[in-house]
């Protein structure tokens, strides 16, 4: 078993929004039937390749005021954002020691923009 202190988590949504909040606002993560994929791209004539996990399943805990002192790219409060729309494409794990760890999020095919299997899987604390 390897054990990281994580220090931040990231957040990437459908409509390309992305926000931050540091790890004492989550209460509870959890990434289930995590599993590594891969893809190959070409780039400015390179050919590359990128492993990657996805996550079939997650739980996300948050304190909703506490997540909303922090603001997305589109100056939208966090906690916020992450309630009302169903559209997380992946989060980024940011660890104390400066490494880093993207997760997908495994998404529904039935819609384009809101991730039906998501709103069963983010749990916020309101007032």
């Amino acid at each position: 078993m390897k054990k990281k202190k994580l220090a931040k988590v990231e957040f990437h949504f459908e409509n390309v929004e992305c926000g931050t909040i540091p790890s004492d606002i989550i209460e509870d993560m959890q990434f289930d039937d995590l599993h590594e994929d891969k893809h190959q791209g070409f780039e400015d004539g390179n050919i590359v390749f990128t492993n990657y996990l996805v996550a079939d399943n997650c739980l996300i805990k948050l304190d909703y005021e506490l997540a909303n002192q922090y603001f997305t790219n589109f100056d939208e409060p966090l906690g916020k954002r992450l309630c009302e729309h169903d559209d997380i494409v992946d989060v980024t794990l940011h660890f104390a020691d400066n490494t880093q760890e993207r997760i997908e999020i495994a998404w529904s095919d039935n819609s384009d923009d809101d991730n039906e299997w998501q709103s069963h899987q983010l749990e916020v604390k309101k007032p």
